[in-house]
């Protein structure tokens, strides 16, 4: 038996999503230690590509840069394998070659996210990242103006006679 609610397959075996349908996964790592060092990396996959009865996804981003150096870390994923609310897949395989030496990386990505909800929440984070901290008293009822960014203190109007303006960040 298999209801399909929000979207997403529900099954006595778990949830099935269509791989035809559109979704990304999000992976983050570590890659082994070589040469005294290792590198972390993060990112979001591509759109599926199907196979079959199956899908995969390519991915493609770059690690950190750890004594003066950084890999990329390229390839296909392997086939989705079921999870508790979803699919993950497998990522694995070995970084570029630099510096004399490569990696070798082997991680799981997440369940999939709408690409839609991933660039929502990238842009939510952005958002959190430039907020300015509320005054010491916790309010902020006599502020007019822009919303709370980085420059919204610059362009704030006075909201009382005789207040001076700020003098900004």
């Amino acid at each position: 038996m298999t209801l399909i609610y929000s979207g997403r397959r529900y099954s006595f075996g778990g949830i099935h999503m269509d791989h035809r349908r559109e979704h990304v996964h999000n992976y983050r790592g570590r890659t082994s230690s070589d040469m005294e060092h290792y590198h972390t990396f993060a990112d979001v996959t591509g759109a599926p590509v199907s196979t079959n009865e199956n899908h995969v996804h390519d991915y493609a981003t770059e690690t950190s840069v750890v004594r003066d150096h950084s890999h990329r870390i390229t390839g296909t994923s392997g086939m989705q394998i079921r999870a508790p609310l979803g699919h993950v897949h497998r990522i694995q395989g070995l970084t570029s070659y630099a510096h004399g030496h490569a990696h070798s990386y082997d991680v799981y990505t997440g369940r999939p996210r709408s690409p839609m909800r991933m660039s929502t929440l990238a842009a939510e984070k952005r958002a959190r990242e430039n907020e300015v901290p509320a005054p010491a008293g916790g309010k902020d009822e006599d502020r007019s103006g822009p919303p709370k960014t980085r420059f919204g203190r610059l362009f704030r109007k006075p909201s009382s006679p005789g207040q001076e303006k700020d003098s900004g960040p």
